[in-house]
Formats: C-alpha cells, structure tokens, sequence
C-alpha cells in the first residue's frame, strides 16, 4: 500500500510527460496565467481544453505546477474527462490520494481540515466506519420531521407575490437544517453562530485570493480566514464539551458521533470530532443548496415537467405534510434530482493527486501528479447522454448509467457517505415548496455559473413564488447568461 506524503517530505522536481497535450504557459503571466484562465470559469476553461485538446488534457503542457494540491513539488496539473478515467482514479484510492494538509498539528486549521475528505488509507477507512451510523437507512429517516418542520418554517414566511433570491433562501434554509439535524441546535439558540462562522469559512475557503495568496499578513483575506477558522474550531470545541457533559446520545449527528465506537473500541478523537464536524457540515449544507437551487431553476423553465410534479405531489401526498413512505412513491421527483444533478452537479470537478508514479490510461504521470476529473463533463458526453445539454427526466426510465458515468456523490470506497441524508432533503424541501408556491422566472434574469468547490449561480437567483395557481406556462421566461453553455433553453 502506498502511504501518504508528508508535508515535508520532498523529492527531485518532475515534470509531466510531453505526451500529454496541453496549452502553453501564457506569454505574460506563464503557468500562472493557465491556473488564473481557470480560476476564472473552471467549467468553461476546461471545456475548451477538452474540446481542443481531448480526455486527457494538462493544464500547461509539460507540467511543472499545481492548482490546489499541497504536495509539495508538484510536477504539474492533468484533467481526465470521461468513465475509463473516473474508474481509474476512484477505484483506486491507495495511489490516486486526497491532497495533504500542511496546516500545522494542533492548530485550529488543522483540526477543522482532519475530515473524511483530508484522509487517506486506513485513517480513511477507520473514519468512515464511525461515520457510517450517523447515516444508516433509519437514522436518516428519523431526520424527516426537523427537515420538514423547519421547511415549513420557512415557507411560512413567504408570501405570494414576494420577489426572492431563491438560492440565498435554500442556503438559509440548509444552513438551519444542518444545524439542528448535525449539531442539534434551534435557530433562536446563540450557538446558531456555529452553522454561520461554517458558512463564512466555506466562502474563504472557496475564495481564489486565499488560494493563490495563503500568506498571514495584514489585510489579506487569508489571515481573516485564520480568525474566523479559530473562532469556528472554538465554537464546535465548546459544544462537543456540553454535549458530552450531558452523558446521553440526543438525536443529532454529532451527538451520535461522540458515542459511536468500533468493533475494538475506538472512538473518534476531540480532534477527529471536530474536523468531521466541520466537514459534514460544509458538505451537507452548501451542496444540498445548491442541487435544490439548480433543481428550481430547471423546473420553472421546463413548465410541462413542472405540472407533472405537481400532479404526483397532489395525487401521492394527500396531506400538506409528506411521510417519508409517501417520498418513495415518487418517481418523477425522483427523476427531476437525478436529472437536475446530471445536467448541473453541485460539485462539478474534483481532484486527487499520485501517491506514487502511476498510468492514467496511456499516459505515465509522476509521483505527486495534481489529477483533477470532471463529473460535469462526464455527465454531458454525448456517448453517455442523448442530448446531454437538454433536461430530460424520463430519460431516466431507460439509461442506468455505471457508478463512474453518473456520480453526483462521487463513486467507490470515497463515495459520499451523506447521499442518502441529502436526497431524503432535497425531497421534502421541494415535495413542500412546489405545494405551497409556483416558481416563476423574472425576465431577463442573468445566470452564470460561479464554480469553486460546487456551482452555484453567480449573481443568485430571483423569483417571484406565486401561489398554486397551475399557471405553470408563466413560470418560464427569457434568461440570459452562461447558463446556455450547460442547458438547452430552446
């Protein structure tokens, strides 16, 4: 088994094969204008290499730098598009690893980066195991009625006719359920500053300045992040102290994490509590936003699937309030997340790096490879997907695509240990939405894609949430923006 590099571990530069086609340093800026083009529009600039250049494409032809990964010395950058590569590289955990973390130990950064998306190998494995009851079939379920409680809350503060940003409301909304469903705690509790200073640390995290510019000093983003991430590992600290002080497991996700232990025994370490806190919170919350924001967007300007929805949703949950059993008979709900989630994935790329020289198809990269795959385009192949910029629910009756040809939540021993928790949600935000509201499109609205660790609309989403009024042709209008790069509006 390989194991993982260490931070300071080091080795003679490589760079990436010239057998690997790629683009040329810019003349200017060199391999950092590359990393800036896609910085800018990771989805677009990818599309363009992918286009010009095939599945396996370098960032800067011969290597030689990296965009995210830690490893230091990294040869260079290569995105890998399609099933064969995604197989390759997710079914092979022990070489194709998660970047390393330089955070210095027992700092709060490192606390908070010690999550299941930071771990490799058997640390990995063992972590898991003490996750997985968090999210087992009847837990999960037992979640149903603070999500619904809460989404009720929150649409009963809407009104019909109110213009809103409809993903800044599903952010809000997720942001609640993630705080009482994994921390426990109710919206008028102080300790909600939790789920907000996660939410901050999210949007630093996400930021290209403190990517490119991780440097303690004065007035850079990076050392704003430093303090909201120190406050953050304080908050999460304290409460993991009260919950224990209680000496009895509650029904939240991290009480149960605090009580769980393996077949020998072990359990998670403070330290391990709180960094896998922090990680199902920044997964649970911001992703589930995002495929619920998408999901609406598409629904409103596809009126005829809208109206189908709404049909089931009248003819299978007779009360204002669906049971989890009336959830499984809707297969056209079912259908719509599959296809919104194809059609725009919340997390659109990810990436690994080689723990070890390895093959990626017929190219070799060295030891410390920067690989970043494309769920995006993956789920936009023609080959895969008839029509794959056009959103089609029904498609969904007769494709079932492999693990590595549709893979929202990842795919093989690293797949998403919430995707459960995250289906079950969206479900019942959007079977309780569309009861109550019409979405209905303001004309004009521009939409571009925003792409960091997920997508997101860039400037939001305004609607205006109409009552039910089955006026569903009104609910589509004109919209302009990049969006048109991704689905087909025609």
């Amino acid at each position: 088994m390989s194991k993982p590099l260490a931070p300071a571990l080091s080795w003679q530069r490589q760079v990436i094969p010239d057998a690997i086609p790629g683009p040329p340093p810019t003349f200017f800026l060199g391999l950092r204008g590359n990393a800036l083009r896609y910085a800018r529009d990771r989805v677009g600039h990818l599309t363009r290499l992918h286009e010009a250049y095939g599945n396996v494409v370098a960032l800067v032809r011969g290597g030689n730098g990296n965009l995210f990964s830690t490893v230091p010395d990294c040869p260079g950058t290569v995105f890998a598009v399609g099933p064969q590569y995604n197989q390759e590289i997710l079914s092979n955990p022990a070489v194709f690893q998660n970047s390393i973390r330089t955070c210095l130990e027992g700092t709060p950064e490192a606390r908070l980066a010690a999550g299941i998306f930071t771990m490799n190998g058997e640390t990995h494995r063992l972590q898991r195991r003490l996750l997985l009851p968090a999210f087992q079939k009847k837990r999960i379920e037992s979640y149903a009625r603070d999500m619904t409680d809460l989404t009720r809350q929150t649409l009963d503060d809407w009104a019909p006719g109110q213009r809103l940003d409809v993903a800044k409301a599903m952010q809000q909304l997720t942001l609640r359920i993630a705080c009482k469903v994994l921390f426990g705690l109710e919206l008028n509790e102080s300790q909600t500053r939790v789920g907000e200073l996660a939410q901050q640390s999210l949007q630093y995290m996400r930021s290209p300045s403190v990517v490119v510019m991780p440097w303690n000093l004065p007035f850079f983003p990076y050392r704003r992040f430093r303090r909201i991430a120190r406050r953050l590992d304080r908050e999460i600290d304290a409460l993991i102290e009260r919950k224990r002080a209680r000496q009895k497991e509650e029904a939240d996700v991290l009480s149960l994490l605090i009580h769980t232990h393996d077949e020998d025994g072990t359990r998670m370490s403070h330290d391990e509590l709180i960094g896998q806190a922090n990680a199902l919170f920044m997964a649970g919350h911001e992703t589930t936003s995002n495929a619920l924001t998408w999901t609406l967007f598409l629904l409103a300007q596809h009126p005829p699937v809208l109206a189908d929805v709404v049909d089931e949703l009248t003819a299978k949950v007779p009360g204002e309030t669906p049971m989890v059993e009336e959830l499984r008979e809707l297969p056209l709900l079912e259908r719509v997340l599959k296809e919104s989630m194809r059609l725009l994935p919340p997390v659109p790329v990810s990436g690994r790096f080689a723990a070890e020289p390895v093959s990626l198809g017929r190219f070799s990269l060295p030891r410390g490879t920067e690989v970043i795959f494309s769920i995006y385009h993956t789920h936009h192949m023609p080959g895969l997907y008839a029509e794959p910029n056009r959103f089609n629910p029904e498609r969904w009756l007769e494709i079932e695509p492999s693990p590595y040809e549709y893979l929202p939540f990842g795919a093989g021993a690293r797949m998403c240990v919430g995707a459960s928790f995250a289906m079950l949600e969206a479900k019942l935000v959007l079977a309780l939405l569309l009861r109550r509201f019409r979405p209905e499109f303001i004309p004009g609205t521009r939409i571009d894609r925003q792409v960091s660790i997920t997508m997101w609309p860039r400037h939001g989403l305004p609607m205006i949430v109409r009552p039910p009024d089955r006026r569903f042709n009104q609910s589509r209008a004109t919209v302009r923006g990049n969006v048109h790069e991704m689905v087909d509006l025609t």
